[in-house]
């Protein structure tokens, strides 16, 4: 997922900035990858863009929850959380 949002961040976002954290707590995996770049509408993936979709879909394999905050503009904010056994 960090490599997915790295590339986006490159590819498309024309970020200047890219800040990656990983934290965890008794029971969760934390990941924030937060961009300085132009931003864009999650719910509007272009067609033949499965990045965004694919990384939602990993998350839920593992029983995450990754929500993507961006708009255009303001950059992106793509946080995970992952249950740890």
């Amino acid at each position: 997922m960090v490599q997915e949002c790295v590339s986006n961040a490159a590819k498309h976002a024309e970020a200047t900035q890219l800040q990656v954290r990983l934290g965890w707590e008794p029971d969760r995996l934390l990941l924030t990858v937060k961009d300085d770049g132009k931003g864009f509408t999650p719910s509007a993936s272009p067609a033949g863009h499965y990045g965004l979709r694919n990384m939602q879909e990993r998350a839920g394999r593992f029983g995450g929850i990754l929500v993507i905050d961006s708009a255009p503009g303001k950059g992106a904010l793509v946080s995970l959380s992952l249950p740890v056994n």
